[in-house]
């Protein structure tokens, strides 16, 4: 019997290993906002839409990350009355373990 446990001979040599893998995903916030309705419903004008996009990383604990991404798209009328504001933040957690400091970003 020249190992009991296999599993427990693997586990030491790939301690330093990278791995990096998806634990949830979500949505984190999702708003939308008509503060002209219903009035704007009868403009029949083209609509200026603006799209941004923006997003963030935060460290839970030494192993486990939080990334979102936001978008948000706005719609006004050419003089600058708002037809709708829509955000959504897509989120989700990740486990990245061993990986250089430099390579996380």
């Amino acid at each position: 019997m020249a190992q009991e446990n296999p599993q427990a001979a693997n586990d030491g040599a790939n301690n330093s290993q990278p791995t990096f893998g998806i634990d949830k995903i979500y949505i984190k916030d999702l708003s939308i906002e008509v503060p002209g309705a219903p009035q704007v419903f009868q403009a029949r004008e083209t609509p200026e839409i603006a799209i941004t996009l923006s997003n963030t990383a935060n460290q839970i604990n030494e192993v486990i990350w939080e990334v979102s991404l936001t978008a948000t798209i706005k719609a006004n009328l050419p003089d600058g009355t708002p037809l709708f504001l829509g955000e959504v933040t897509q989120s989700g957690t990740f486990v990245a373990q061993n990986i250089p400091e430099q390579e996380l970003q």
